[in-house]
């Protein structure tokens, strides 16, 4: 309940920021991030759907990976600017951009923005990755409950 409140809390948040700034750096920075971290979590989910356990390992491990993919696109990263002085790939420099200063951000706030993109990424895994065992159990046991009303 409280992921799937988070991930729409997210977008929501997001589509603000879209229309508020009118696409400038930082709002197409949190938008390529964002999409860059549903299509993460899509590919990984349609490859391991099957099995919770490596659903969540292989997510968090190919989000961690793309993260420090995106840290190393940027060389010569200046706090004062907010950008690098060249990009391996020019396309991602505002996603880029946007996770150097999230990270120089929490330096100062107590990791608190860190913390909430944590939250968020971690709400979307669990949108993908749920336990469908549960679920399965749980319509058994109504199953044999309404059988046993019907007998009698």
């Amino acid at each position: 309940m409280l992921s799937k409140f988070v991930v729409i809390a997210g977008v929501i948040l997001t589509i603000v920021v879209l229309f508020l700034d009118n696409f400038e750096e930082g709002s197409l920075g949190l938008l390529q991030l964002i999409i860059i971290d549903f299509l993460t979590i899509g590919i990984v989910y349609f490859l391991t759907r099957k099995k919770t356990k490596v659903c969540w390992s292989s997510i968090l491990i190919a989000i961690a990976i793309v993260h420090i993919l995106l840290l190393n696109n940027a060389s010569g990263w200046n706090e004062g600017s907010g950008s690098g002085t060249s990009y391996i790939i020019p396309f991602l420099k505002n996603a880029t951009d946007t996770l150097y200063a999230l990270i120089l951000f929490s330096a100062f706030l107590l990791l608190i923005p860190l913390t909430i993109y944590g939250f968020f990424i971690i709400s979307l895994i669990n949108l993908f990755c749920k336990n469908s065992t549960v679920t399965k159990n749980n319509d058994e046991f109504k199953q044999r409950t309404q059988d046993l009303f019907q007998d009698n």
